[in-house]
């Protein structure tokens, strides 16, 4: 059965289109994608993100279990602190990436993808054998908003009274949002500063209802899952099951900054080890040369001869180009090669560029 979001009423009430994603019936976009794109570009953003999912970790090895199943480091990481990992099978494939935030050395969570939920718990359960630590799904009685865009510290401020400028990237607190007990993490997936919220499900008209009487004043706009695609893609952040998956591994797809080899043991570190210094593929990023919007599944060639496909492929409107992330064969990822993407059985030109396509400038 499709599930629908908390705010799905106040999306109906405000003409959204919408999409199915991940079992969940989503708000494509309000006011347009391209709109709501340059709106968290230049002012701020809301986003119901309420379909992902949260574990939480407790007890007395909760650290080093975590520890042993995720790439990143976690032993030692700082209390407040929000990290970016993998879960990796013992082949060395991506499970999942995740958001992993300590509270203390025996009390964790974790944000999963929505796709995912069901599995990464199951797959967690199993590894937490003659480990001391209790796993609970916790994905159905919170939810998600986030907050993006160089107006978000005004948003908190006005509808809050929360000072965001305290709280330093990927880190996160305790707080109480208008007598709502929550947790702000200054996380996002836009590549805009801003901040995600989780708090009681129970609660979300309560939190709601403050954002929307600051949402004029301060111009946040409701922002559907069409933008946040563009945003995502145009600041390099993959997406699950479109640029990994269980077929690829961290080095692959260019996140081997996140996979600790000098830890002493985690799931697939033996796998990892033979292929560390030199991945079969890379993931590349790609602009157009020539007319022509790159999707998921559009095969890739170089003088001919096929070397990948696209995982993910748009219009970006920051930089008003089509753009696209592929896995091609290693040999043929050097930045400045040109590739020639099928699309509708006629090939167009690309060219392979520097990532990100997009970077928020620093004030």
């Amino acid at each position: 059965m499709t599930k629908h979001l908390p705010l799905h009423d106040v999306f109906l009430a405000r003409n959204a289109a919408f999409m199915e994603f991940s079992g969940w019936e989503v708000p494509a976009y309000f006011s347009g994608i391209i709109d709501e794109h340059s709106a968290v570009r230049e002012k701020a953003g809301f986003f119901d993100i309420s379909h992902m999912g949260v574990f939480s970790v407790k007890g007395e090895d909760a650290e080093k279990f975590l520890d042993y199943v995720c790439t990143n480091r976690i032993e030692g990481m700082p209390e407040g602190k929000a990290l970016y990992a993998l879960l990796c099978n013992d082949a060395g494939g991506i499970i999942d990436d995740v958001f992993v935030y300590c509270r203390n050395r025996t009390d964790f969570f974790l944000v999963v993808n929505a796709s995912n939920i069901q599995k990464d718990f199951e797959w967690l359960e199993q590894k937490k054998e003659g480990f001391k630590c209790a796993l609970a799904n916790d994905s159905d009685d919170l939810s998600l908003f986030a907050i993006q865009g160089p107006n978000s510290k005004k948003v908190l401020k006005k509808a809050f009274d929360f000072d965001l400028a305290e709280l330093p990237f990927h880190t996160f607190c305790d707080a109480v949002l208008n007598g709502v007990e929550a947790v702000v993490s200054t996380t996002g997936y836009t590549g805009e500063s801003g901040c995600e919220l989780i708090f009681p499900k129970a609660k979300v008209f309560e939190v709601w209802g403050a954002l929307s009487e600051v949402a004029d004043e301060c111009e946040l706009k409701m922002i559907g899952f069409g933008a946040r695609d563009t945003l995502r893609l145009e600041a390099c952040c993959h997406l699950y099951g479109l640029d990994m998956d269980e077929t690829t591994n961290p080095f692959e797809v260019g996140l081997g900054w996140i996979v600790k080899m000098d830890k002493k043991d985690f799931v697939g570190k033996a796998a990892l080890e033979s292929v560390v210094s030199h991945p079969a593929r890379k993931l590349v990023c790609f602009e157009m040369v020539e007319r022509g919007i790159p999707r998921h599944g559009y095969e890739t060639f170089v003088n001919g001869a096929r070397v990948g496909v696209v995982t993910s492929g748009s219009f970006a409107p920051s930089i008003k180009k089509n753009v696209g992330f592929a896995l091609v064969d290693k040999a043929f990822s050097e930045e400045g090669l040109e590739l020639d993407i099928a699309i509708r059985n006629k090939t167009h030109k690309a060219k392979i560029v520097k990532r990100p396509f997009y970077k928020r400038k620093s004030k």
